[in-house]
């Protein structure tokens, strides 16, 4: 349903058969895509653009397998600064950039007086770094 203001509503995304046209009358729409019709909602209120039919459909696809809370904070975060609509690309670029700190956020960093593995050299031993003693530290916390 179309309101006023040229956006779409979240209730007309979801309950329309024509704008999921992936989805069988049967089957229920997944987190991801119920996280995407309500930030593509957001995104056009924001924006003030219409989100086409066939948009709709490829976002699904593309983002399917994604967590619906990564999802949530890449539109939220692109929005907070948006000009334009997102493009599918807009989005992926932001998820892969969250991922890649994720995934260097868990893993130890050498400070460099260390090997890579966080041991120092004292005297004729080994002994852990401070910095992965903290790091280690922070993992527990």
């Amino acid at each position: 349903m179309m309101k006023a203001n040229g956006t779409t509503s979240v209730k007309s995304i979801k309950k329309s058969p024509s704008t999921l046209p992936e989805l069988r009358e049967t089957e229920k729409p997944s987190s991801p895509d119920l996280v995407l019709a309500r930030m593509l909602d957001l995104a056009a209120q924001i924006t003030r653009q219409e989100v086409q039919p066939g948009e709709i459909r490829f976002w699904s696809e593309t983002f399917q397998n994604e967590r619906p809370q990564l999802l949530e904070w890449a539109f939220r975060e692109y929005l907070k600064t948006a000009q334009f609509f997102p493009k599918p690309g807009d989005i992926d670029k932001l998820l892969k950039d969250i991922k890649l700190e994720l995934a260097q956020g868990d893993s130890f960093k050498s400070c460099g007086k260390c090997t890579p593995e966080g041991w120092v050299l004292v005297g004729g031993g080994v002994k852990r770094c401070e910095c992965h003693i903290k790091w280690a530290a922070a993992r527990k916390a």
